[in-house]
């Protein structure tokens, strides 16, 4: 059974007319990028989706499985979205499904362009990480490898949001994953803010994010005190100074080991 991305009573419907019990699992195919903004920027956020999800489904949950969605780098009616714009994106689908937790499968679309590289105005042609041949890995391939890489066997342990609807959603966004011996948090801007990355000795038990005039800070928890800091691009290289970074909506990552 699938439902669109923002009407989910056919599932309603479905559930309540005994239909789960013939079912493993619950399938939706959810586009965020038919909206031209990033998926943590739109009305109907991912927490609130999978929250309706579950409540259609009402009293006979099922694991809930994305089997389709993604960013195409299209330019497509107003609005364009450029190959590092799909990438960073597609980091904050895969960061928010570990996050969240409710979708115990997600799965991107598309592996390849399902045409040559060039057709940018056919919005169905530019959802893959590869190039229609396979020959020139997108920023997709880069920045999805980058994420799963460094969070990969790490529990998510909170986040800090300061970005709001009433004010474009501009702001810093900050995803914490980590085990008993390193911390990684994920760090994005929202609305098209850039920001200088300052990060701040532990201070309490809780991490923090703000903004303040043109810095994003970044105070890490008290478990990270004696850990060294590095700071990573969204390819998964290595800032040679930490001190210098900028934070924008491609994803930075601090890890503390």
């Amino acid at each position: 059974v699938s439902s669109g991305y923002s009407n989910t009573e056919f599932t309603k419907q479905v559930f309540d007319g005994g239909g789960g019990k013939y079912m493993d699992a619950l399938s939706i195919h959810t586009y965020p990028s038919i909206t031209g903004k990033a998926v943590d920027e739109i009305a109907l956020t991912y927490d609130a989706l999978i929250d309706e999800i579950k409540k259609a489904m009402g009293s006979t949950p099922k694991p809930i499985w994305i089997t389709e969605t993604g960013y195409s780098s299209t330019i497509f009616d107003n609005y364009e979205i450029t190959e590092e714009q799909q990438g960073a994106y597609m980091t904050r689908i895969y960061t928010l499904a570990e996050a969240n937790g409710g979708a115990e499968k997600v799965f991107f679309y598309d592996l390849k362009n399902d045409f040559p590289d060039g057709n940018r105005s056919f919005n169905q042609a530019q959802f893959g990480m590869l190039s229609h041949f396979g020959s020139r890995p997108k920023p997709a391939f880069y920045m999805l490898n980058t994420v799963i890489k460094l969070t990969e066997g790490l529990s998510y342990n909170g986040k800090a949001v300061t970005s709001r609807a009433d004010n474009n959603y501009k702001g810093l966004s900050v995803y914490k994953f980590g085990n008993e011996r390193k911390n990684v948090y994920v760090v994005w801007t929202n609305g098209g803010a850039e920001y200088n990355l300052k990060i701040k000795s532990a201070e309490g038990n809780e991490f923090n994010a703000e903004t303040e005039n043109s810095d994003a800070i970044l105070t890490l928890s008290a478990e990270d005190k004696d850990r060294a800091a590095e700071v990573y691009d969204c390819r998964g290289t290595r800032y040679s100074d930490s001190k210098s970074v900028k934070a924008g909506y491609l994803p930075t990552y601090v890890v503390l080991s």
